[in-house]
C-alpha cells in the first residue's frame, strides 16, 4: 500500500465525447437471477471496445455511468479521461476479468480509480464514486466488484 499526500483532482473528459453505451439484454445462466445487460465502452485513443455486464435491477445506465439504484451516490463512471488522478490514496492491485488492475482508493474524495493496460498497450480506466455514508461504502464496493469481474475485451 502506498500513501501519498497531494489533493486529488479528476481532469475533464476528452474534447471528443465517447459514444453512448450500447446496451444489449443478455440471458443469465441461473433462472432465479435478474437478466443482465451488456455495456460496451471504449478505452483511451484507439483501444478496442470493452464489455461489462450489469443487472438492470441493481444499476441504472445514464451517459456512460452506472448509478446504483439503492445506494445513493454509488456510481461507476465508464468513460475515458485525459490525464490521470493524483492525491492522497491507498494503492493495490486486483484482478478483474482476467486482467490485473491498479486500484487507487482516494480516501478524502470518496472514489476509487481502476486502471489496466489490458491487451498490451490498450488502456482502460473506470472510476467508482463512493457514498458519503460510511455504512454504504462496503456495499457499493462489493456491487462494483461484481460488475468489474465481468470486464472483457469486446469481439466485433
Amino acid at each position: 500500500m502506498i500513501l501519498t499526500s497531494c489533493r486529488a483532482t479528476i481532469q475533464e473528459p476528452m474534447a471528443v465525447t465517447p459514444p453512448l453505451a450500447t446496451v444489449t439484454p443478455m440471458p443469465t445462466s441461473a433462472p432465479t437471477e435478474a437478466p443482465s445487460e451488456a455495456y460496451r465502452g471504449i478505452g483511451y485513443a484507439l483501444s478496442p471496445q470493452y464489455q461489462i455486464m450489469f443487472s438492470p435491477d441493481v444499476w441504472q445506465l445514464e451517459n456512460n455511468t452506472l448509478y446504483h439504484k439503492s445506494l445513493a451516490a454509488c456510481a461507476i463512471e465508464l468513460r475515458p479521461l485525459v490525464g490521470g488522478v493524483s492525491g492522497a490514496m491507498q494503492e493495490t492491485t486486483e484482478t478483474y476479468g482476467g486482467f490485473d488492475w491498479l486500484v487507487r482508493y482516494f480516501i478524502d474524495e470518496r472514489f476509487i480509480s481502476y486502471y489496466t493496460t489490458a491487451s498490451g498497450a490498450n488502456t482502460f480506466v473506470v472510476f467508482l464514486r463512493l457514498p458519503a455514508a460510511a455504512e454504504s461504502v462496503d456495499s457499493c464496493r462489493s456491487a462494483a466488484k461484481d460488475v468489474m469481474h465481468t470486464f472483457k475485451l469486446a469481439v466485433e
